[in-house]
């Protein structure tokens, strides 16, 4: 995951007025350091949730869950963008459009 994408987490409704997009910048590269790698996996992604959560709920027992519980209450409220239609692509299909455009 690139800086940027991180970086979209303080779009998040319930996350804007608690984090900044310069603060979860600094979280991202202190975390991407700290684990010596050039991007973030899902390790050093969970890491980075862990630290996150620590600074916005500090002193709570299950840090972690209260911003999984946060995020997920900020998610049930968006709707499905509606996938645009793709033209079949099964085996049978394909060779009947290769032998329409042949004849």
């Amino acid at each position: 995951m690139t800086l940027t994408c991180f970086g979209k987490l303080c779009k998040i409704k319930s996350l804007k007025a608690r984090v900044t997009r310069v603060q979860l910048d600094l979280l991202y590269k202190r975390v991407i350091q700290i684990s010596k790698v050039q991007t973030m996996d899902l390790n050093t992604f969970f890491d980075a949730l862990e630290e996150l959560a620590s600074q916005l709920f500090p002193g709570q027992l299950g840090r972690c869950d209260a911003l999984i519980d946060t995020v997920l209450d900020e998610l049930k409220d968006l709707k499905p963008v509606p996938m645009p239609a793709t033209q079949d692509k099964t085996y049978m299909n394909i060779t009947a459009n290769r032998r329409i455009a042949k004849e």
